[in-house]
């Protein structure tokens, strides 16, 4: 028995997935739907989407429509007599025709442990709120944003160092197993879904540039989390007197003292400290915007930083 399967993705996150796909014996590949090129760097070159580089490379024929739910592409689809759609990472919400066409129906894998953090940045909300633990979720695609039955979860810990980007990765590399289990449980016709509890749902909004500007006067875990949270992207910053740092590798300085929010408390061989509501976070890695990424022993020769300075 084989599958007949539509994949919709476009980030890294999405391609281990891809791969499983197109590696599994029982799924016939029909088509990969991802988002037109588009425009990046300063000379605002096309680029393809990570999933269509890759499906091209495989030779996956490969459709990347300006409008996802336009009734000619909803043909389209509808002409390929899919059993299945899968999407990971997509981003584009799909109408009640598409969701209509596979006998299977559709299917997303979302990076959380659904009902808690529905929406766009999941990873980064878990790290940022503190979780020590997260995962993977398949559910069926409803009007509501991930708000449909499960069909199945993989928990995945969290280090407690780890940082939103390294977090992302583990999680795509399980997304490759999750997406081989969710073929596996569709193909042998016994699959079973369970209703989210909607009561308990949680929401992670779309991350903004902003959300990197660090806030000092909380605690100095949180403002560790939010670090972690917010790297690689939007990143972690401050302003030292009128220019921006970026903040990378920091840990917590546990501590009862309270101190004003930012304020250095020493800068040394080993390491910038900062002063939080209360404890302190040691920065061991940090740069000047547009500058390298530096230690900050290697820092501090270039940059006369002192106990008082305020970070803002």
């Amino acid at each position: 028995m084989s599958l007949r399967v539509i994949f919709m993705g476009t980030p890294e996150f999405s391609l281990s997935s891809l791969e499983a796909l197109h590696n599994h014996s029982a799924v016939e590949l029909l088509l990969v739907v991802t988002r037109p090129d588009a425009p990046q760097g300063r000379g605002l070159k096309l680029v393809e989407s990570p999933v269509k580089h890759l499906a091209e490379n495989l030779r996956i024929p490969v459709s990347t429509p300006s409008k996802i739910n336009d009734p000619e592409f909803v043909k389209s689809l509808q002409d390929l007599k899919p059993d299945l759609i899968l999407t990971v990472a997509f981003g584009l919400f799909l109408g009640s025709a598409i969701l209509k066409i596979p006998q299977s129906g559709c299917l997303n894998i979302h990076a959380s442990i659904l009902p808690k953090y529905r929406g766009a940045s999941p990873i980064q909300r878990a790290i940022i709120n503190g979780e020590s633990e997260t995962g993977l979720t398949v559910f069926r695609i409803v009007k509501e944003m991930d708000a449909g039955d499960i069909l199945m979860q993989e928990k995945l810990s969290i280090s407690a160092d780890e940082t939103a980007g390294e977090l992302h990765d583990r999680l795509g590399r399980l997304a490759s197993v999750v997406t081989q289990k969710t073929i596996d449980a569709v193909l042998s016709g016994k699959e079973t879904y369970t209703p989210q509890a909607h009561e308990k749902a949680t929401f992670a909004p779309k991350l903004k540039k902003e959300d990197g500007h660090i806030n000092w006067d909380q605690e100095a875990k949180d403002v560790f989390n939010q670090i972690r949270g917010v790297t690689p992207w939007p990143g972690a910053y401050g302003s030292y007197q009128g220019a921006r740092l970026k903040f990378h590798r920091t840990r917590v300085l546990e501590a009862d003292q309270t101190f004003r929010a930012g304020t250095i408390i020493k800068a040394d061989d080993a390491g910038i400290c900062v002063g939080c509501r209360k404890g302190q976070i040691v920065i061991d890695e940090l740069q000047m915007a547009g500058g390298r990424l530096l230690r900050a022993q290697e820092f501090l020769c270039g940059h006369n930083i002192k106990p008082g300075d305020i970070i803002q």
